[in-house]
């Protein structure tokens, strides 16, 4: 066995030297690695949006209080009608700044007036002085009379309908009217009531007509001379229309919301849903 040279072994070498699976490398090729090797872009999830839950389409309002008249079942029918149309606002007055700023100017003018004639003047009381007695009983009454005209002018504006609209009370369609009261920045009182509760007088004074230069269709001079001129009657007018409306109530109509309690005021000049023919529908109109 020590005799055999190494050139008769390595037929027997080769032989047992089984061949391996493994990957060969060789100078010539380059050598990748897993961690250049480009990677795959993972398709990212796009997140599917959440629905959106729609309101419930309110259903119809078809109710109405048992025992009523014809009258005003029809009234009441015609008001429910409207609600399930979608329509709400029934009223909106118009702007009522003059009539409230003319009230408190003159209540405010006339209370000053009635204090100083009460206390600056206290000789006019002292009855053992050689005045006519009549002085005295003339200046008290014109302290009595500026502090009732400054009453009169300061609740001449209160109880105006601030706005009108359709809600439904339990079940039931029925009107909502806010009405101001009589101190400012408080909150309006709101009635809720029937639609056949809401009486209206037939008897109101009529509204007058505004001048021609208060017309915004009114042809007008392009000199500065005619612009000035009608600036200058605006502001004159505003003042004595807001005071004539103030006294008169022209344009006011008489409206019981509650028996009982005094009655409102609906300015006839404010915005009305289908030029006030709603509203005629489902009121009353008193004969």
């Amino acid at each position: 066995m020590s005799s055999l040279s190494v050139r008769s072994l390595r037929p027997l070498l080769r032989s047992r030297i089984q061949p391996s699976c493994s990957q060969r490398w060789y100078a010539s090729s380059p050598r990748t690695t897993a961690s250049r090797l480009p990677k795959r872009a993972t398709p990212t999830r796009t997140a599917k949006p959440t629905p959106v839950p729609r309101p419930a389409p309110e259903t119809p309002i078809v109710r109405a209080p048992e025992g009523l008249t014809p009258d005003k079942l029809n009234k009441q029918w015609y008001a429910t009608k409207l609600y399930n149309a979608g329509q709400r606002a029934i009223y909106r007055p118009p702007s009522q700044a003059g009539i409230l700023a003319a009230s408190y100017i003159i209540t405010a003018s006339c209370l000053l007036t009635a204090g100083a004639l009460a206390f600056s003047n206290l000789w006019a009381y002292d009855s053992s002085s050689e005045l006519p007695w009549i002085v005295r009983v003339a200046w008290r009454a014109g302290i009595v009379t500026f502090t009732m005209v400054g009453g009169f002018a300061f609740l001449r504006p209160t109880r105006l309908i601030k706005s009108i609209d359709l809600v439904s009370k339990d079940g039931i369609v029925k009107l909502a009217v806010q009405v101001r009261r009589p101190l400012p920045f408080l909150r309006p009182k709101e009635y809720i009531i029937a639609p056949y509760e809401f009486e209206m007088d037939r008897k109101f004074t009529q509204q007058m007509d505004e001048p021609e230069f208060m017309h915004d269709d009114a042809p007008q001079s392009q000199s500065i001379v005619a612009k000035l001129g009608r600036a200058i009657s605006k502001a004159v007018y505003y003042p004595f229309a807001a005071t004539r409306r103030l006294m008169t109530l022209e344009g006011m109509m008489t409206v019981n919301l509650k028996e009982g309690e005094s009655p409102a005021k609906l300015d006839t000049q404010g915005k009305f849903s289908n030029a006030a023919k709603d509203l005629v529908e489902m009121g009353t109109i008193k004969l």
